[in-house]
């Protein structure tokens, strides 16, 4: 795949490639997260990567009235155009841009994404492509690491939003972007030991395990609460003995 330029799309004519399906909850994550906070849609790491062909290139380049040389220099001096008019099928973001179709900025909402020409043919726009084995294999290698993000686990979580807490590195996003990737009840059970004076030493505890990641990963948020009702103590006391 060849880096031809970046463009500004607007979120509707923006396609998921081989339409993929959608994750709900990550969807209702991210809607949530960017009520709070801005896209940053042209953020290096959140651009999307659109497929398109080479005849796609020309159409492209009709539309925006400019040269491939003139779309290859946005990719080191910005100023990306906006390309209204033109779908483009997507390798990665497709929970991104539901995430923001949902929103009430859905019908002016835009994306930067970077144009990947490869030389192929459009069999079925844009469930199918026809490409050579080789980029047939590396574009499949692309959706598929897309397709996967590892599950965060509640200790993981746990550490993350204290660390975002302290004075050192205080950072409200990340705090929040790692409660809405708890589910509600968890997220009840966390804030009530962490802002309840009683459980001052389970929290002063377990964030004492965050330097033992083996252990601290364990942490099991969903019924923890019923454990604290007669066994803080003694979890307490047991902890004592690892640290």
């Amino acid at each position: 795949m060849e880096l031809v330029g970046i463009v500004r799309c607007p979120v509707r004519s923006l396609v998921p490639y081989r339409g993929r399906h959608l994750n709900p909850k990550q969807v209702k994550r991210l809607a949530r997260r960017f009520k709070r906070t801005e896209c940053q849609q042209t953020e290096e790491r959140n651009q999307i990567r659109g497929i398109i062909t080479f005849e796609d290139l020309e159409t492209i380049l009709t539309t925006l009235g400019t040269s491939r040389e003139g779309l290859q220099a946005t990719v080191r001096g910005g100023g990306y155009p906006l390309l209204s008019g033109h779908r483009i099928a997507c390798l990665d973001g497709r929970h991104r841009l539901a995430a923001v179709a949902v929103g009430p900025d859905c019908p002016t909402a835009w994306w930067a994404v970077k144009l990947c020409c490869v030389r192929g043919t459009w069999v079925e726009f844009p469930l199918k492509i026809e490409l050579p084995p080789t980029i047939a294999s590396q574009v499949q290698r692309e959706v598929e690491h897309d397709s996967h993000e590892s599950k965060y686990r509640d200790g993981e979580l746990f550490t993350m939003i204290c660390e975002s807490r302290t004075k050192k590195s205080r950072d409200k996003d990340r705090e929040n972007e790692c409660w809405d990737r708890l589910s509600d009840p968890k997220a009840a059970n966390l804030r009530r030991i962490l802002n309840k004076k009683k459980h001052r030493e389970l929290t002063k505890a377990l964030r004492a395990l965050s330097k033992f990641p083996g252990v601290i990963w364990g942490l099991q948020l969903g019924n923890i609460h019923k454990l604290l009702t007669e066994l803080e103590d003694l979890i307490i006391h047991c902890f004592g003995h690892i640290l």
